[in-house]
């Protein structure tokens, strides 16, 4: 059986060819973000070079996942040891391919989030619904690839493929009108008919839309056709109703756009031989530890200690984030990572320079952040607020009585998110906060009302250019990007 299982030259020739494909992908990612090349050869080729990708890993995953599966049920043919060291190795591998599609997938976030942008309450409305798997496979994967390879036009609409990203959860794909946003959603539902494949798709929009070449349309109507491939796809009447759900209009909020200022110019001051940061107002540190290795294949597959943070002047630095005068100094550690949430930017669109930025989606350097919630929690003593449960960050409670009103301030692990993984200073982001709060006619509130205070970084527009290498300047840490809350 040991012979027959996926040599080790296969999975270096798998994620070799991953990782060529990935860095076109990324290449092409950097030129869209400097507005460079050919802009519409990035349109038409990102998309299907990348699903294409997506699926030969998401292929070869299913072939581990089968060798797993086979082994398991041989288990009692091989002594313990030896079935034990069969099994771990089947699962470095599977771990390295999965990591390879994540990799390629928050690329998809960055380049579908430059769509999504001004559109941030159809992405607060994806990101309601559960992630969706590691990646489509089989039959329906084939199809979405040939639909996609073929179709990044509809009637005029730019088609956004949602199986590359993590963050579009509803419909398959995103129909973009480069004057109005996001205008539709469409499912994909693929058939074998003989030796082809037939894709179907099922399209909700603000308006008609008129696709050359397609068929004349039944006598029966859309909910009769839903009826009659319900028995192959159970699941189409639910996600065509999920499509229409999305496209209706919500009732704004009050909302407020204002200014921020970022500490980006921490990672552009971090190289192999410089791997510590400290912010402006030293409540944040960065830690950046370099792999020796190159290739995703090496990366991901090969042993290594990312530690060393004993090392240098990190413990120096460390005590000196430490405020004395100050209530509430603690460490906190975390990982700088491409995973894309609602409240933050992809960091391909970071004004950052282009080089930490790929060691970054190609895993070739680790970031850690240290930070020190004391000054943050100041910016809100100072404002009236008292700390009434104190722990982790999303135990942190704080209170603010106004004669007889009493304001209660949960969730504050997402406000130190904002310094912690999109780079803000804490003074903005208190300043955000307050200038809500002080927006909020609170004496008109009635008793237990609770308010959602959804903040959207988005930084376009802002006469800022992204930096080519190492040695360009550095921008300066008192920038400032366009923010937006609701």
């Amino acid at each position: 059986m040991s012979d027959q299982l996926i040599s080790l030259d296969d999975v270096k020739r798998v994620l070799d060819s991953a990782d060529m494909a990935l860095h076109e992908c990324f290449d092409m990612l950097i030129g869209f973000c400097h507005a460079q090349n050919n802009i519409e050869k990035t349109l038409l080729r990102f998309q299907p070079m990348l699903a294409e990708t997506l699926l030969e890993l998401m292929e070869f995953y299913n072939s581990l996942s089968q060798e797993k599966n086979i082994l398991i049920s041989q288990k009692d043919d091989y002594p313990q040891d030896v079935f034990s060291q069969m099994m771990a190795r089947n699962a470095r591998f599977a771990k390295a391919v999965s990591m390879t599609i994540e990799i390629g997938k928050s690329m998809g976030d960055a380049f579908a989030w430059f769509f999504y942008r001004d559109n941030r309450e159809d992405l607060d409305k994806h990101f309601k619904h559960e992630p969706v798997g590691l990646y489509v496979s089989g039959i329906g994967g084939r199809g979405e690839l040939e639909f996609i390879k073929n179709s990044l036009s509809l009637d005029g609409f730019y088609v956004l493929y949602h199986g590359i990203t993590t963050m579009l959860r509803i419909g398959d794909f995103s129909l973009y009108d480069f004057n109005r946003g996001i205008v539709g959603l469409g499912e994909l539902k693929t058939r074998r008919i003989g030796d082809k494949l037939n894709v179907s798709a099922f399209i909700t929009a603000k308006k008609d839309i008129q696709v050359k070449n397609q068929p004349q349309p039944k006598s029966s109507s859309l909910k009769e056709e839903l009826k009659c491939l319900e028995k192959e796809f159970p699941r189409i009447e639910k996600q065509i109703k999920r499509q229409i759900e999305f496209l209706k209009q919500i009732s704004e909020g009050q909302s407020a756009t204002f200014e921020t200022a970022y500490e980006y110019n921490m990672l552009d001051s971090l190289t192999p031989q410089n791997r510590f940061a400290l912010s402006s107002d030293r409540s944040l540190m960065l830690v950046g530890t370099w792999s020796k290795y190159n290739t995703l294949y090496e990366i991901l597959t090969e042993e290594e200690e990312f530690s060393g943070l004993s090392e240098g002047t990190f413990v120096d630095d460390v005590r000196s984030m430490i405020v004395p005068e100050l209530q509430y100094n603690q460490f906190h550690f975390g990982e700088l990572t491409t995973k894309t949430t609602l409240m933050e930017i992809p960091i391909l669109w970071w004004h950052i320079n282009d080089k930490i930025c790929e060691d970054i989606y190609f895993k070739r350097v680790l970031i850690t952040t240290v930070f020190n919630p004391a000054r943050f929690l100041d910016c809100f003593i100072k404002d009236g607020f008292s700390v009434v449960e104190m722990g982790d960050l999303d135990k942190i409670k704080l209170e603010k009585k106004i004669g007889d009103i009493v304001i209660s301030f949960g969730n504050f692990q997402s406000f130190c998110f904002m310094i912690t993984n999109s780079l803000m200073k804490p003074q903005s982001v208190y300043e955000s906060i307050k200038y809500i709060i002080n927006k909020t006619e609170i004496e008109k509130l009635s008793p237990c009302t609770r308010i959602d205070l959804h903040i959207h970084l988005n930084n376009f527009n802002t006469g800022l250019k992204r930096k080519n290498g190492y040695d360009r300047k550095e921008i300066s840490d008192g920038q400032t990007e366009d923010a937006h809350a609701e």
